[in-house]
């Protein structure tokens, strides 16, 4: 399914197994009601912006699903947690403007991952390989429980980290900024 006109997600839970559901480049997704319950198979590909604009969590049932982000996601909404289950490909950008996103199935990518004033970027559980043009930045908090991630990039983070548990592993390459 490709969201060519843009696309709103709402209501109760979708469910999708073996799909792809594709946001273009140049496109606009608000997602705004109702969980997504990703099966095995099923791919959600955002090439441009996918706007979470409630507290929405995106599940990975028998380990189901994958995220892959080459355009933007913004959680704009939603004072709460959205979390996503099931791995995050990032080449794009992540952006926390409102409330939390907890990612909490691992991941790739070289993208940018950023949280704003008062704002928290989790990373709670799974293995994230963040290569050297990856970046985590802002003046929120980032938030590590359980995962492990490996990070070669442009740590710039002039708010609060909390490394409450998991391992976070900075490559040689990497810069830590504060």
């Amino acid at each position: 399914l490709t969201a060519n006109g843009g696309a709103t997600f709402s209501g109760f839970g979708r469910s999708f197994a073996g799909r792809r559901l594709i946001i273009p480049v140049g496109k606009t997704a608000l997602w705004n009601g109702g969980d997504f319950n990703a099966e095995p198979g099923a791919v959600l590909e955002i090439g441009g912006l996918l706007d979470l604009v409630f507290d929405g969590q995106y599940f990975g049932f028998f380990n189901g699903g994958t995220v892959t982000n080459s355009g933007t996601v913004r959680k704009s909404g939603g004072n709460g947690n959205s979390q996503i289950t099931v791995p995050f490909d990032n080449s794009g950008s992540l952006e926390v403007n409102s409330g939390q996103v907890d990612l909490a199935g691992g991941g790739t990518g070289n993208g940018s991952f950023t949280a704003s004033a008062g704002k928290t970027l989790g990373f709670s559980s799974g293995t994230f390989n963040l290569g050297p043009s990856a970046s985590i930045s802002g003046a929120g908090k980032i938030s590590l429980t359980s995962a492990t991630v490996n990070f070669g990039g442009n740590y710039n983070v002039a708010g609060t980290t909390a490394f409450d548990g998991g391992t976070f592993n900075f490559s040689s390459g990497a810069s830590i900024q504060s």
